[in-house]
């Protein structure tokens, strides 16, 4: 990967590069708890897209929200 293309480019190529029936990814800060991809993996059996974001600076996962899209 030629370096110093940014985040979004990084996110397009792992993604393009990734297989399975399921792909996830988190930010190296660690903005929700790894043990929630879990629990985002069950809302795909109704989602196509589902995304998680953190509600101001709290990591527990009572605090984040998750979408389904």
């Amino acid at each position: 990967m030629t370096p110093h293309r940014g985040k979004g480019y990084a996110i397009r190529s792992g993604m393009l590069a990734a297989c399975g029936d399921r792909i996830a990814f988190v930010d190296a800060d660690l903005p929700m708890p790894v043990e929630d991809i879990t629990r985002l993996a069950e809302q795909l059996d109704s989602y196509q897209v589902v995304i998680a974001s953190r509600e101001g600076r709290a990591r527990s996962a009572s605090t984040s929200h998750i979408s389904g899209t």
